[in-house]
């Protein structure tokens, strides 16, 4: 179908169209002073691969036109209405439908801050602080045995523990063996009561706490405990790995 521009009274507003050449439209809002009913819709302004054999006709000067699309999308807006009539005679409108400015800054705002935001977590990340136990020391295993295969992770072994009677203090090596992959965090609990006498922080591989005070003056005698290693990885200590659990004595002497 051919439609041909035709001129308002009142139409002075000129759309320039993507070769920058003018055409006179009505805003909703003009045309609602005016009194005007847009109602008679032909067409909406097209694009070449939307193209529906329809054109619009104004001045030795052409545009392609598609279908009215019923529904427009949420980053769609009506811009303006060009009047025109038909081969018929019959009197009617051309859509133009633009884009949302906002929709578009929102959008080249979300493409800005998509690698601002991973470039912030990758910092915080690489500068996440790990709660170390201060009381932890370099610290060798016995007869310098270390992890050689970063895949598993090595255990020590424990004894009975030893403290003197009216004091809180023990000596043993809470240690994370050199080459783990993984943070170590102790607990110390005694079986009777399941009651909690001591937690380390995060201790680092090759390092050990040696000397260390439980919550409570424990009576003479041997008192079963569990030690509890409950491990993270280096990368992210919040990220748990296999732990432990060992049986041991606590003998106040």
């Amino acid at each position: 179908m051919r439609y041909e521009v035709r001129k308002l009274k009142d139409c002075v507003k000129l759309w320039k169209d993507k070769n920058r050449k003018r055409w006179p439209y009505l805003t909703k809002k003009e045309a609602e002073v005016q009194g005007i009913d847009l109602n008679n819709v032909f067409a909406d302004v097209g694009s070449e691969k939307d193209y529906n054999g329809d054109c619009l006709f104004y001045a030795g000067r052409k545009l392609v036109l598609t279908d009215k699309r019923e529904e427009l999308k949420k980053s769609e807006k009506i811009y303006g209405y060009i009047p025109c009539m038909d081969k018929y005679g019959e009197e009617g409108y051309v859509r133009i439908v633009k884009k949302r400015k906002k929709w578009l800054a929102l959008l080249l705002l979300l493409l800005l801050l998509i690698p601002l935001m991973f470039g912030l977590k990758y910092f915080i990340d690489q500068n996440k602080k790990v709660d170390l136990d201060e009381a932890a020391i370099s610290y060798q295993m016995p007869n310098g045995v270390k992890n050689e295969n970063p895949e598993e992770i090595m255990m020590p072994v424990f004894g009975e523990l030893k403290m003197v009677e009216g004091t809180t203090e023990i000596t043993a090596g809470l240690a994370n063996p050199e080459g783990n992959p993984c943070y170590f965090k102790y607990s110390i609990v005694l079986k009777e009561g399941n009651k909690v006498l001591y937690e380390s922080k995060w201790i680092e591989p090759g390092t050990a706490v040696v000397e260390l005070n439980i919550s409570e003056k424990l009576p003479k005698g041997s008192h079963p405990i569990l030690i509890k290693i409950d491990t993270g990885t280096l990368a992210d200590p919040e990220v748990a790995m296999n732990g432990g659990e060992i049986e041991s004595v606590l003998k106040v002497e």
